[in-house]
């Protein structure tokens, strides 16, 4: 151990004998290839720095059902804010009655007049629901050509002038089942007050009963005179209001459903021991590729490094110049800061100090790295220092140069050809 230890330190100091040493025998390039293993795990550690970042950070699924929560709450926001807004006479017609117009009554009308192109002219539940009277005749004739839902029909008849008989019989022609028509008539016997048959479509739209609306508006310091008043100033029917709120209820449903069912199958493709686990196995194995990562990233430029040498003069066997290529790693400890994650915009002062200091340090290990190689290239091959200072330097120009000018040249070629 103090051997290997006093080798080790031989090395670090760029010693000629130390290192002509270990190119000379076998023992010495195993020495080599070992010891280039041990630095890079020990300057591959620097990724463990960032474990704790990685266990904190959201799976896909948690990911997902936040999401999910983030949905729901918005939907329930819009909801809330929408009678508020419509209460409040003096910001109706910039904030409700701009969307509402703007958005809403566009499609409308573009809708109405396609079907006006189309199909002959009907009349329909929803065209009646826009007028202040109708006759019988007109809920017949309405009742005949679609059907009509029992909260539509509860609001014609409330406009409607008709007997009880008139009454039976025309939810007999809608199909309305018995039961369906005892509710139609508590809904009728409920809006004999004006102000609510107007506001009942609404009510059906929400499943909500006049008391509760009335309760909700007391909350706002509203009644639902105003409530008739604003709608009067927007053009719209109470039942418009009831399906626009409905939508804005329903899609943050449908994506808050959405997205918990994408949540399952995330929940589904997870690994068996865990996500959080599975991340800490990966992160292991990428510390331990690292010194084949390493390899990978010098071969290329090692071998382009032999040819240069052993095209102008150089000594070394193949095994040697492999142990030089090693050897010259000794001071990658260094690497540590090269292989911390980067930080994040969350980072506190200690760690941005410790990634900076990280950074610097690796770079000294470069240099040092750099430095090292030139002394044992230099060795193994039997060059001085500035002839393997050339070597090397035409190794680089070599492959960042020449070979990419010559490759565009040959492409060039076969184009030309």
């Amino acid at each position: 151990m103090k051997s290997a230890l006093r080798t080790y330190s031989g090395l670090l100091q760029l010693r000629t004998a130390t290192i002509a040493g270990l190119l000379q025998s076998q023992a010495g390039i195993a020495y080599a290839l070992k010891l280039f293993l041990i630095v890079i795990l020990i300057a591959g550690l620097g990724r463990w720095f960032g474990l704790p970042a990685l266990w904190q950070q959201p799976t896909v699924a948690e990911q997902l059902e936040e999401a999910a929560v983030s949905i729901r709450e918005a939907g329930a926001k819009v909801v809330a804010a929408v009678l508020p807004a419509l209460t409040d006479l003096q910001t109706v017609p910039g904030i409700v009655a701009g969307f509402l117009q703007d958005q809403v009554a566009p499609i409308v009308d573009q809708v109405s007049q396609i079907a006006t192109e189309l199909t002959p002219h009907v009349v329909t539940a929803e065209e009646l629901l826009k007028q202040s009277s109708v006759t019988v005749d007109e809920i017949n004739q309405a009742v005949n050509q679609a059907d009509v839902t029992p909260a539509q029909l509860s609001a014609l008849l409330a406009k409607a002038d008709v007997t009880p008989a008139q009454v039976d019989l025309v939810l007999k022609m809608a199909g309305i089942t018995p039961a369906q028509i005892e509710d139609v008539r508590k809904q009728a016997a409920t809006v004999t007050n004006p102000v609510m048959a107007q506001l009942q479509p609404l009510l059906d739209r929400l499943d909500m009963s006049a008391q509760q609306l009335q309760e909700i508006l007391a909350l706002l310091s509203a009644t639902p005179e105003q409530l008739v008043r604003i709608l009067d100033l927007l053009s719209i029917t109470s039942d418009q209001l009831g399906q626009f709120i409905q939508q804005v209820k329903a899609t943050p449903d449908q994506l808050q459903q959405l997205t918990l069912q994408v949540r399952d199958e995330a929940v589904k493709a997870e690994p068996p021991i865990g996500v959080r686990p599975a991340r800490v196995v990966n992160l292991g194995g990428q510390w331990l590729a690292t010194p084949l990562q390493a390899a990978a990233d010098w071969l290329l430029f090692g071998l382009v490094l032999l040819l240069v040498a052993k095209s102008l003069g150089g000594k070394a066997t193949l095994a040697q110049h492999i142990a030089a290529l090693a050897l010259a790693g000794a001071p990658a400890v260094l690497l540590l800061g090269a292989y911390m994650p980067a930080i994040t915009s969350t980072a506190g002062p200690t760690m941005i100090a410790l990634h900076m200091f990280g950074r610097v340090i690796a770079l000294l290990g470069v240099i040092w790295c750099a430095a090292l190689l030139v002394k044992t290239v230099a060795t193994a091959h039997g060059f001085g220092i500035w002839k393997t200072i050339g070597v090397v330097g035409l190794t680089w120009v070599t492959m960042y140069i020449l070979v990419p000018i010559e490759v565009l040249l040959a492409i060039g070629y076969l184009l030309r050809g």
